[in-house]
């Protein structure tokens, strides 16, 4: 890690592990070369990985996405929710883990928003805000019933 950061500008990112159905653990097969089993992992295991991923990312100021944490124990994001046959991410766990990598960069890299910001010094409104002909209204009527702002 030390080498890409000597190497490069940019901004590092570190990933833990995804959850893994507690099938998924036993009697595993790998696809190696060797025919190396992998069935020495455990939930306990891979829990002290993940802090070990999160406390090297810590130390080397990296951003850190918790994969793991933004499943739960949600094994339907899982190809196979046993765990058995296949412990591969599903679409909606793809989903799960590019969202949560959007989250942790849109919360630390303010440039993303750099486009919202520009519009709203353009048009001192926010963007979000543009909507259909009486959307702001309808809006602060719903949210700030007591508002005098659009009283007639």
């Amino acid at each position: 890690m030390t080498d890409i950061q000597k190497q490069t500008t940019s901004l590092l990112v570190l990933l833990d592990t995804y959850y893994i159905p507690d099938g998924g653990f036993a009697g595993r097969r790998g696809g190696t070369v060797t025919g190396i089993r992998w069935n020495r992992g455990s939930r306990e295991k891979q829990l002290i990985y993940n802090r070990g991923l999160e406390s090297l990312a810590d130390s080397m100021d990296l951003l850190f996405v918790s994969i793991y944490e933004a499943f739960g124990d949600a094994a339907w994001m899982v190809c196979d929710p046993t765990g058995r046959t296949d412990i591969h991410l599903n679409d909606l766990g793809h989903r799960i883990v590019a969202g949560r990598i959007f989250e942790v960069l849109a919360t630390h890299c303010s440039g993303l928003s750099r486009k919202a910001q520009e519009e709203r010094r353009r048009i001192s409104k926010s963007p979000w805000r543009w909507g259909p002909e009486g959307h702001e209204k309808r809006l602060i009527e719903d949210f700030y019933p007591d508002s005098d702002e659009f009283k007639k």
